[in-house]
């Protein structure tokens, strides 16, 4: 016989494992991403305090979008 485990979470609770699990595959792809563009630009990139302000407000662009598909899945 085989035993079968069975994941029981509450409603709106994350599993600590995929919470983990998740940052890790997150980090690895940002890493990849990261490591490709070095390899194809060598030169140092100058990012101006304009530039900056503008990529962190994209990010949080994207958070919110992710948010709000996270709210609509449940």
């Amino acid at each position: 016989m085989t035993e079968q485990t069975e994941l029981v979470t509450t409603e709106g609770e994350v599993p600590t494992t995929m919470l983990l699990l998740g940052a890790a595959a997150g980090a690895l792809v940002g890493a990849a991403i990261v490591y490709a563009v070095a390899r194809q630009r060598p030169a140092r990139v100058r990012l101006t305090p304009v530039q900056a302000v503008k990529a962190g407000a994209l990010m949080l662009g994207t958070l919110r979008q992710l948010a709000a598909l996270m709210e609509e899945s449940m």
